[in-house]
């Protein structure tokens, strides 16, 4: 009769052990819900915050750059050519780094174009491998 009572006993304790190990998987599944959703929620405030501050700093740079053709105008008495000049100036740093970035794309496209070809070379000597094998055990 008292190993009946204990084998009861044991059952019950892993009953209970087990509906506590279910109860705190769910709760941790919970948990990891509610700080992955609050992870989502402060990334996307942080994101508008970043937002702000990026177009904040561009208009001040485009404001700041304003002043630059205005004073140069005033230097020389016609507004108009400050602009013209500053205008020029940028266009030439526009056309310089437009060449070097060109420059870079092609030299991409032809280190790109070298390694597919030498991948082709490589896959026909791989295909070539197993007639090599026949020809030579014949």
């Amino acid at each position: 009769m008292a190993a009946r009572v204990e084998d009861e006993a044991l059952g019950d304790l892993v009953h209970r052990i087990t509906e506590d190990t279910t109860r705190l998987v769910r709760l941790e599944i919970d948990l990891a819900k509610a700080q992955a959703k609050e992870s989502a929620i402060r990334s996307l405030k942080a994101g508008i915050f970043i937002g702000i501050a990026v177009t904040c700093a561009l208009l001040g740079m485009i404001y700041a750059l304003g002043a630059v053709p205005e004073e140069i105008g005033s230097a020389l008495g016609h507004p108009w050519l400050g602009w013209l000049i500053f205008g020029g100036f940028l266009f030439a740093i526009a056309a310089i780094c437009g060449l070097v970035g060109y420059r870079r794309v092609m030299a991409t496209v032809k280190t790109t174009k070298e390694a597919v070809g030498s991948f082709k070379e490589d896959l026909e000597w791989v295909k070539e491998l197993p007639k090599r094998g026949v020809e030579r055990s014949s």
